[in-house]
């Protein structure tokens, strides 16, 4: 019994720190972002219009989950207009990093999607600190 009780710890413990429930908070909100493209284009919708319904469904959700779940705070309307606004800024800036990386420095799609995918991570961790707090904090 204290072997699954360690087993079980070493699974939840990297959850139990802000940065692990950004983590696993982005990673539901990631993948429910590609199974809505993917399920729009199957279906015959175009990524324009699923990226948009993919951002009014996922940025109220994202809001809400981050607020409460990852920093332990209450919801405000001003904390999801922040929000909102810095993931409304992060669709035209991954679209303008993938042109740098790709168009201007010439590195394969293969690369760049990934460098893209870390630096928007790291710039919706920003937003959401702000949003919900209202400043950068340590974590």
């Amino acid at each position: 019994m204290p072997a699954l009780i360690a087993a079980v710890d070493r699974v939840i413990r990297p959850w139990s720190t802000k940065q692990g429930r950004y983590l696993l908070i982005g990673c539901f909100c990631a993948a429910t972002h590609n199974l809505m493209l993917i399920g729009g284009d199957l279906a015959g919708v175009g990524y324009v219009a699923m990226t948009l319904a993919s951002f009014a469904v996922l940025t109220p959700t994202a809001y809400a989950l981050h607020a409460r779940f990852t920093f332990g705070e209450r919801c405000s309307g001003g904390g999801l207009l922040r929000y909102a606004g810095g993931a409304a800024i992060g669709i035209p800036l991954s679209l303008m990093l993938m042109a740098l990386l790709c168009s201007v420095l010439r590195l394969p799609v293969a690369v760049a999607t990934p460098v893209t995918t870390v630096l928007l991570f790291l710039w919706n961790y920003a937003t959401a600190h702000l949003a919900v707090l209202g400043r950068l904090r340590r974590c």
